[in-house]
């Protein structure tokens, strides 16, 4: 049987539920995304997550489009 380093194991914990807040929490957030034109919905997003996702995602908000330069308001 291996050893369990208990340790790590919390660390990983603390680590997810950090992550979890970004998402239930709006954490950080560096984008948002509106979806539809009346009665729109906004997404509250973070690049690296968009961009590691989607190679569509990378090239908008790391190339050279407008999409990748603008703030957040």
């Amino acid at each position: 049987m291996l050893p369990v380093d208990f340790s790590t194991l919390y660390c990983s914990t603390i680590s997810i539920n950090r992550t979890k807040s970004w998402y239930t929490e709006s954490f950080h957030y560096d984008c948002t995304i509106r979806v539809g034109r009346e009665n729109s919905k906004l997404f509250k997003c973070h690049k690296i997550v968009l961009a590691s996702s989607s190679e569509a995602f990378a090239s908008m908000l790391y190339g050279n489009f407008d999409e990748g330069s603008k703030k957040k308001r």
